[in-house]
């Protein structure tokens, strides 16, 4: 009677186990509605775009006007972020594309960059207040005078990883030629979005969505009214 109780309760475990599993899974309904949501907000950066010519790159479909499009030659969403090496900024603890573990962000900047210095408050209060799912990394590169990186960043004591790119070695392989640009990238390593200038507080919240649904939504710049059928 003890060995068939044992065996009872060894299936009932079973059975708890494969239904927690099914029941973690997102439903149909639940993944068209994250898609939807997707799409909407899309929909918002793109018209933010065309309204003040900015342009964001995304694997599901570029947002903004042709005509506004930039990026570095060497960064494409849908391919690999090409191999980096960079540095902690007050340290010697190097940071690559080995030992760095996807997802996560990557803004580049820089402390004589008016954009740059507006969008830096936004992206940090947005770590500290713990909206980003994602780690972020500010990579200081074209750096005038590292003296005026270290006093702008002052200002920031929170929980920030800043690096730096040597000598703008990365910058230079990949062709980036102004700055902001921040860079989504996915459990894969491959590039997911891409903003090249300042964010806005809707291209971050674009952003944080597509980089925790990675693959989800869709947009087609040139039918923005409609929503694209999800692909199988």
């Amino acid at each position: 009677m003890a060995h068939l109780s044992l065996n009872l309760v060894k299936i009932l475990v079973v059975l708890l186990v494969a239904i927690s599993s099914i029941s973690s899974y997102p439903t149909t309904a639940q993944a068209q509605d994250k898609a939807t949501e997707i799409y909407k907000l899309a929909r918002q950066v793109h018209e933010q775009n065309l309204e003040y010519e900015g342009y964001t790159y995304w694997v599901l479909g570029d947002l903004g006007a042709p005509e506004n499009a930039q990026r570095p030659q060497g960064l494409k969403p849908g391919r690999k972020l090409p191999a980096f090496s960079f540095t902690e900024f007050d340290g010697t603890k190097k940071f690559t594309d080995k030992t760095l573990k996807p997802p996560y962000m990557i803004n580049f900047w820089a402390s004589w960059c008016v954009p740059c210095r507006l969008e830096f408050p936004m992206l940090s209060e947005a770590i500290e207040s713990g909206d980003l799912g994602v780690p972020v990394y500010f990579v200081n590169t074209g750096e005038l005078s590292k003296s005026d990186a270290r006093l702008f960043l002052l200002t920031y004591a929170g929980d920030i990883t800043v690096l730096t790119d040597s000598r703008s070695k990365f910058g230079n392989q990949v062709g980036l030629n102004f700055i902001p640009v921040t860079i989504v990238v996915d459990a894969d390593g491959n590039i997911q979005a891409l903003q090249p200038g300042g964010l806005t507080e809707l291209t971050l919240k674009f952003f944080e969505l597509i980089a925790a649904n990675p693959g989800v939504g869709g947009f087609d710049r040139n039918n923005p009214d409609k929503m694209p059928t999800p692909k199988n």
